[in-house]
């Protein structure tokens, strides 16, 4: 029975906290000395504060991205407001008129990106300073607004990219630091390996495999079903011993006669997809080695969302 880490980070995690637990009663008596408890628990630690850092980021940039895209809806509307204002006097075509106003390209039709109309908005500010006349307080097409609306689109940009340059960089730093967690939980099953036997029990108090251990896998137990995404809905379980992997079976109340793979997973979770909102979805799962295929868990039922 080979011992695969999980990819999922809450379940490398929930697994390196086990080793740490069986490395706390057991690494005296079995002899452990390189992959101690306290370097175990020190990569863990640091693989969490990692992932919660990145994790503050992806938040942030989120809000950034919210705030940006409220501004320029925003921005689009004051520039089409602008434009039909500036339509009474320049002509509701282009001509050679609205070139100072900012539209140089043969065209009336606002530009795509969004910091080519940032620099439209500062255009229209400077048009608006030296064509007093041209205001409309009414529909809030003067100088102070554009300026006003040019430095709030120019911040948001600024924060978005600030945002995304952070998200980056933390993301970077996360995956260093669960490839050290990985790479410490491999080197603690070779050094097990070395120092009990392959059919020993005491894997299991580490969270590991029984590598001889060749039978068949209980069936998973604790099955959950909860609604995600609109059609989406996830299963989780926790991890079955001398599973190697999972099948994730539905049954769409109504319409399937008979549970149907759904999916093929290796860690104790799928999320699944494409049901339709409303219908009532049924769940099970088996856990499968290379002996053979537990029996099914017990079915959960959840209605889509």
């Amino acid at each position: 029975m080979t011992n695969t880490l999980p990819s999922a980070l809450d379940l490398l995690f929930t697994l390196a906290n086990q080793a740490a637990a069986g490395l706390h009663s057991l690494a005296t008596t079995i002899g452990i000395a390189q992959n101690t408890e306290a370097k175990v628990r020190a990569d863990l630690a640091a693989a969490r504060a990692a992932s919660e850092a990145h994790d503050a980021a992806l938040a942030v940039r989120l809000a950034a991205t919210a705030s940006q895209a409220s501004v320029a809806e925003d921005a689009q509307s004051f520039l089409y407001t602008a434009r039909d204002e500036f339509k009474r006097n320049l002509g509701r075509h282009y001509s050679q008129n609205w070139n100072e106003v900012g539209f140089k390209n043969h065209s009336l039709a606002l530009p795509g990106k969004l910091d080519a109309r940032l620099e439209l908005i500062k255009s229209i500010e400077n048009y608006l300073v030296a064509h007093p006349n041209m205001e409309s307080q009414a529909s809030n097409v003067t100088h102070d607004f554009a300026s006003d609306l040019y430095d709030s689109l120019s911040a948001s940009m600024s924060a978005l990219a600030t945002a995304w340059a952070s998200q980056r960089a933390k993301s970077a730093s996360r995956a260093v630091a669960v490839q050290a967690l990985r790479v410490r939980l491999r080197a603690l099953i070779n050094e097990l390996a070395g120092l009990i036997s392959s059919s020993d029990p005491r894997w299991l108090d580490f969270g590991f495999n029984v590598p001889a251990d060749n039978s068949t896998p209980d069936a998973p137990e604790d099955l959950t079903l909860t609604a995600g995404a609109r059609g989406h809905l996830v299963a989780e379980w926790p991890a079955t011993p001398r599973a190697m992997h999972y099948h994730v079976f539905k049954q769409v109340v109504g319409v399937d006669a008979d549970f149907v793979l759904a999916k093929t997973v290796t860690d104790a979770e799928a999320n699944l997809n494409t049901f339709t909102s409303g219908a009532t979805v049924r769940v099970e799962v088996t856990a499968v080695n290379s002996t053979g295929e537990s029996l099914p868990s017990e079915p959960v039922e959840q209605v889509v969302p």
